[in-house]
């Protein structure tokens, strides 16, 4: 059960993170390889 909920708390941070870089920075992530090593070095 606490699994479950790191995993959907991690899914939420993700979309909100990938709205976030997506309105600011279009053109630097319209690959989904770029937006998570952007991520994972972020």
């Amino acid at each position: 059960m606490l699994v479950l909920v790191l995993v959907l708390v991690l899914v939420l941070v993700l979309v909100l993170v990938q709205d976030d870089i997506w309105m600011s920075k279009p053109q630097e992530f319209n690959n989904s390889e770029q937006f998570m090593f952007a991520v994972i070095s972020d």
